[in-house]
């Protein structure tokens, strides 16, 4: 293992050279290494050999990086198709993984920020040719397409995509998660009754929204009066149609 550093000559013409002297020399070794007719224990002397390529040059040109510091492992070639691994996370985490050590913070903030906005690229790039292809119009129709553009587009992966052909679930969980609205009651939202129902109610009733939880719960029989709101929500679901206001809310 070694720790490739950036090169220390602040001269951009000769970082340069030193720069395009390692690509192509590392090309050379990949051109080898993607060669099926050379054997899988080859030594990494005999590579280098078929390469062309000087050891030591190759190795004072491994410890040099552009940017910030780099930790480059040992490797056999055997293990050129392998990814970095840790052996004990490898046997909890029992996937692919591919791990490096982070040595400067910038790196690591720029590799999360690319992965995270990897599937926005090519909607940016729809973005951008509906603006031009309606360069022309006024600015509401063009506000128009390019939400409509936005709203109806979405880049999927192929597993996405065949999981939802075949209407197969995206996520299985053992756990419902329920969400309580603790805030005071002035402060709550509530959800008005079908309009269909709206339609049939007096002009002076004021009962015009659905039961929420939190009304239930305020309205448990005597026998219930020591459970919690919280063992309440867990243990109890709604079910049957409510004929007293004849709307569909439940109970």
């Amino acid at each position: 293992m070694l720790i490739a550093r950036p090169y220390d000559d602040d001269d951009p013409l000769v970082q340069n050279n030193l720069f395009k002297s390692k690509l192509k020399v590392f090309e050379s070794v990949d051109k080898v290494m993607q060669d099926k007719d050379i054997p899988e224990d080859i030594s990494l002397e005999d590579l280098l050999e078929k390469a062309q390529v000087v050891p030591q040059y190759y190795l004072e040109l491994l410890k040099v990086t552009k940017y910030a510091k780099l930790v480059v492992l040992k490797r056999h070639p055997s293990e050129r198709w392998i990814n970095q691994y840790n052996p004990m996370i490898l046997k909890v985490w029992r996937a692919n993984m591919d791990l490096q050590f982070i040595t400067d913070p910038y790196p690591c903030i720029m590799y999360i920020t690319s992965y995270t906005m990897k599937s926005e690229r090519a909607m940016s790039k729809l973005l951008i040719k509906v603006a031009e292809e309606s360069r022309g119009e006024d600015l509401k129709s063009k506000l128009r397409k390019v939400g409509s553009a936005f709203l109806n587009n979405r880049e999927v992966s192929a597993q996405e995509a065949a999981y939802r052909l075949l209407s197969l679930p995206l996520k299985r969980a053992s756990r419902k998660v329920l969400s309580v609205n603790t805030a005071p009651k002035e402060k709550r939202v509530s959800m008005l009754k079908p309009f269909k129902v709206l339609q049939d109610m007096d002009d002076d009733d004021d009962n015009i929204f659905c039961t929420s939880l939190l009304d239930r719960y305020a309205s448990r029989p005597d026998v219930l009066d020591n459970m919690s709101l919280a063992e309440f929500t867990a243990t109890y679901t709604t079910g049957g149609r409510d004929d007293r206001n004849e709307s569909s809310d439940h109970r």
